[in-house]
């Protein structure tokens, strides 16, 4: 197990999270709070890496969405909260970068073992708060903010979406 400690900057605001243990940045992958675009600093801020670029977050996957175009590379719980949602569905191919193998979401295991169905606003939310150690004081100017993981590729309807969903949790959001 390494000590080594982390930054994260997220891409949408540059905001910046940390120092962050491991164990943490792999929890929020796997909640879908970190995107391909976000950037890790292992060094104290020295330098930067896209966060699919750091293997223990496992964002080995691509996901070929209309016209070939790719979101990603991200994680499986992504891709599972993406099914919830509805916006991807059995038929999405689905290509493994670090094993460079291309398979339809239906039939891998992991499929099954997805919720295809969307949440409601009460389930949606669970856990979807940045902890308080990680606010104020470590980084985060102003404590803990409600995360909302919005898909960049389906940019045309974030801001509806984004906003419908602050006005739902209560949460601040800067569109």
């Amino acid at each position: 197990m390494s000590n080594t400690t982390w930054f994260l900057q997220k891409a949408g605001d540059a905001g910046e999270f940390g120092p962050i243990p491991m164990e943490m940045l792999r929890s929020w992958a796997s909640e879908a709070k970190i995107s391909p675009m976000d950037k890790l600093s292992s060094d104290g801020k020295k330098s930067w890496v896209r966060a699919p670029m750091v293997g223990e977050l496992q964002m080995d996957w691509l996901v070929e969405l209309e016209d070939n175009y790719l979101y990603g590379p991200t994680n499986i719980a992504t891709i599972q909260e993406f099914l919830a949602l509805g916006e991807i569905d059995e038929d999405v191919r689905l290509i493994n970068a670090k094993a460079a193998s291309d398979h339809r979401l239906g039939d891998l295991p992991v499929f099954q073992d997805s919720p295809h169905r969307a949440r409601g606003a009460e389930s949606s939310f669970v856990g979807a708060r940045w902890p308080k150690s990680f606010g104020a004081g470590a980084g985060h100017r102003g404590g803990a903010h409600r995360v909302i993981s919005v898909c960049v590729c389906v940019c045309a309807c974030v801001c509806v979406c984004v906003r419908a969903a602050s006005e739902l949790t209560g949460a601040r959001v800067r569109v």
